[in-house]
């Protein structure tokens, strides 16, 4: 059964951490609360129980639901106030850019999340973006999939480039899986900078993408130097 409501009924708005909380979760505004259990986990278990997820579940099992972006987002709503969820499968779904931005938003207060799988989606650019956002704040998660062999989303460079912005800061996420994204040249060179910095990342697939040779042998150099190195897939 579907859920009486076309869209999720929570507006968020959020206030940037300063620099010297750069490593804080970011505050809520005060006239902008988090939703109540109460208001949202009646909507959530009206459309969800049953078919994959549960709110007192570790693991939301959602793949293949044919979920669209209003799914998604009550979806999000109840993960921004759940602290049981460990594991989330939304892959081969029909979530774009709005249910990417909104499944950000709620990882930005999730403290329990360590696995999301999103491939096979219609995320692109802006929702790539939002993604990369939420890392910065995140402080649970070590596995993003946004693509799975010919399981797709389309990032592109700018969304590859801003994961990789986000990755020189973030310090939990050990696995990323981007293959069959449209990335090319440009979005191996930001991990190849990522690198630099960035210590945590110890598995990155992107296979499947529109590297140059030129780009792939830059890359294995950057990964296979980089202490502890980097496990790569093209």
């Amino acid at each position: 059964a579907t859920a009486p409501f076309a869209q999720s009924p929570i507006a968020w708005k959020c206030i940037e951490p300063s620099p010297v909380e750069a490593k804080a979760v970011e505050r809520v505004c005060p006239d902008d609360p988090l939703p109540s259990v109460d208001v949202v986990k009646p909507h959530f278990e009206a459309r969800f129980v049953g078919v994959g997820a549960g709110w007192r579940k570790p693991t939301w099992k959602l793949g293949f639901k044919s979920l669209q972006d209003q799914d998604v987002k009550l979806a999000a709503d109840a993960l921004a106030i759940n602290s049981i969820v460990q594991k989330l499968y939304l892959n081969q779904n029909s979530i774009s850019d709005d249910g990417a931005k909104a499944l950000a938003t709620s990882f930005k207060f999730n403290k329990s999340l360590t696995e999301i799988h999103l491939q096979g989606n219609h995320i692109g650019v802006e929702g790539g973006r939002a993604l990369a956002e939420s890392l910065k704040f995140n402080s649970t998660l070590k596995i993003l999939v946004l693509g799975n062999g010919s399981h797709s989303n389309h990032i592109g460079d700018e969304g590859a480039k801003a994961i990789a912005i986000s990755l020189k800061v973030n310090t939990t996420l050990t696995r990323l899986s981007l293959d069959s994204n449209g990335i090319g040249d440009a979005g191996a060179n930001a991990f190849i900078e990522c690198l630099k910095t960035n210590t945590t990342l110890t598995d990155l697939r992107i296979r499947r993408n529109h590297l140059t040779g030129a780009a792939r042998h830059a890359l294995t150099n950057a990964a296979a130097s980089r202490k502890p190195p980097l496990t790569l897939h093209f």
